[in-house]
Order: C-alpha cells, then sequence, then structure tokens
C-alpha cells in the first residue's frame, strides 16, 4: 500500500487504484506542499516529481520494496529546497529503477538523495546533479549506472563502503579509494581512468574493483594494494576479461582472483603470490610467471604464451 502524508492525513493510494480500476498505475506523480510519500509494496509510476515548486517533501521506499519510474525530477526550481529521498535508514534491499534523474538546481540547495544499507539505484539514463545539492550513496547502497557516468557529477558523494556499478564508459575516476567498491557490467562497460596506472587501494584499505557480466578492461599497469594497505581487492567474474600490457602488482595482504569463465592476460611478469585462478576462470601470461600459488579444479587454465613466457613452479599448488 502506497501512501502519502500531510498533517496527519494518510491518502491510501491502493484504495484509489481500486477506484479507478488502476488507473494511476504509470501515472505522473507530483509530491508538494510539505509531503511525505512512502513506498510499501511493488509499485509502477510514470514521472516522479519531488518537489519541485516547494520545500521539504520526501519519498522513502521501505525494505525489500521495489518502486519503478520514468524520469525523476528533485528540487529543480530555484523555490524548492530540501527534499530528499531516504534509502537507506528502513530501507534494506529496496529498489528504485528510474529511466533518469535531475537532483536540484544551479540556485537552491539541501535536496538531498541517502542510499546505503543494501539499498539500489538503478538509472538508465542520464544523472543530473549541482554542487549545491547531494547524492549521498553511503555503505552498502548500490548506485548502479547502466549507461556512462561521470564520477566527477556535481553533487556525488560516495561515502566508505559504497558501491558504484557501471554498465558504460565511466570517466574521471582516476583511483578506487576510500573503500568504494566498483563493478563494471557487461560488455558496454569501461573504466576511463585518464592514466596509465589503474589504482585499486594505494593508499585506503577495502577497495575493490569487479569485472561481471562479460565486462573487458585494458591498462598499461594495474596496482592492488600497497605497502600498508590490506583487503583491497581484483575480481574478473563471469566471462569478463582484463588485459595488462605492462605491470600487474598485487601487493601482499591484497587479492586478485580469475573465476567463473573469467579471463586475465599480463604482457609482462607477474608475480601471482596473491592470485587465485579457479571455478573455470584463465590466465594468459606472456613474461615470467611466478609463485602461482593456487589453480584450483572446475575446468581452470594457465596458458603461457610467447617465446618469453615461463613458469617458476617454486610454491605453486595444483588442486
Amino acid at each position: 500500500m502506497n501512501r502519502l502524508k500531510k498533517s496527519g492525513l494518510w491518502i491510501c493510494i491502493a484504495c484509489m487504484l481500486s477506484m479507478t480500476g488502476g488507473a494511476l498505475a504509470q501515472e505522473d506523480f507530483v509530491i508538494e506542499n510539505g509531503y511525505e510519500l512512502s513506498i510499501l509494496k511493488d509499485y509502477e509510476a510514470g514521472n516522479i516529481y519531488l518537489g519541485t515548486a516547494s520545500d521539504t517533501n520526501s519519498l522513502t521506499i521501505i525494505s525489500n520494496v521495489t518502486l519503478t519510474s520514468k524520469d525523476v525530477y528533485i528540487g529543480t526550481t530555484e523555490h524548492a529546497w530540501g527534499n530528499t529521498v531516504d534509502l537507506q535508514t528502513s530501507s534494506s534491499n529496496a529498489t528504485w529503477k528510474m529511466e533518469s534523474l535531475t537532483l536540484g538546481a544551479t540556485n537552491n540547495s539541501l535536496n538531498e538523495i541517502f542510499l546505503g544499507n543494501h539499498a539500489t539505484i538503478e538509472i538508465a539514463g542520464e544523472l543530473n546533479g549541482t554542487s549545491s545539492n547531494a547524492f549521498h550513496v553511503q555503505r552498502d547502497g548500490t548506485l548502479y549506472m547502466k549507461s556512462d557516468f561521470d564520477f566527477q557529477t556535481p553533487g556525488m558523494d560516495f561515502q566508505e563502503g559504497a558501491i558504484l556499478k557501471v554498465g558504460g564508459d565511466l570517466s574521471n575516476l582516476d583511483a578506487v579509494e576510500n573503500e568504494l567498491r566498483l563493478k563494471l557490467v557487461g560488455s558496454e562497460a569501461a573504466w576511463l581512468s585518464g592514466t596509465d596506472t589503474a589504482i585499486i587501494g594505494t593508499n585506503t584499505d577495502s577497495n575493490a574493483l569487479w569485472l561481471e557480466d562479460g565486462a573487458s578492461m585494458a591498462s598499461s599497469n594495474m596496482m592492488v594494494g600497497a605497502v600498508g594497505t590490506t583487503n583491497n581487492s581484483l575480481v574478473i567474474d563471469s566471462s569478463s576479461m582484463l588485459h595488462i600490457y605492462d605491470t600487474l602488482t598485487i601487493a601482499a595482504d591484497n587479492s586478485g582472483v580469475v573465476t567463473n569463465g573469467g579471463q586475465l592476460e599480463v604482457d609482462r611478469d607477474f608475480d601471482g603470490a596473491n592470485f587465485k585462478i579457479q571455478n573455470g576462470g584463465s590466465l594468459i601470461a606472456h613474461g615470467t610467471l611466478t609463485y602461482a600459488n593456487e589453480l584450483s579444479a572446475g575446468d581452470s587454465s594457465l596458458i603461457l604464451a610467447g617465446t618469453n613466457a615461463l613458469f617458476d613452479l617454486t610454491g605453486s599448488t595444483f588442486g
């Protein structure tokens, strides 16, 4: 049951739907004049306008509920301040799927989205923000951008433990730091780092780069962790591919794995002391491969390619 609240008065949208034969389904929602909209069960709407002409309106999706909508506009005029979306406090595993999102305007502020607690916002198209308004991706909250995404989009606030999934080009992110978990999803995903070295957690702990669902990535160099950092990880999963033209370094107390049909190819020497090949993953080595400490069962493979390829068996195990 979806409800609106104003000065203690609740309006039952589910009852309105029964009276109109479901005519409100996929209709636009306009939420103004201090209303609080709570989504209490799965619902499909049209466009959603939250506080486009007034202040302090709010929308909440409760746990395990999915809201599907078209374009979303939050606080998009100079008269709209302090409008909020809460997918954190009581929203474990809640999901909001939308076509596009516009948050705030250039001459207002305090319009905010709070996303955490295993909730997800999935955006098929564009995300437009402003610097005086904020989209807070908090611990265990997932922002899934199914197309291109600029990490420096105004108003974006990725806090420790945030998850970012991207299905298109990811730009203006030079390093994965501050406990960010970055997932590249699908064949159209690409991380345009702007440097010749992709960095995952050389200054902070518990960062991750995942390649999923056929994603592919190429980089001259990659560093996973560094001396003094721990629990940074690289995961090449589900038929995804990573090609390193020069150096791949995985520091002690950090890790890498290729699994479930994923493939890693390294053109130069590679120390695999902190790397695993498992469950159908494969590693193609063109230089000297040392300390490859696990090659597990499940059709995993190790391929030495080219005249300079060499396998140092010291410390290696096969299972």
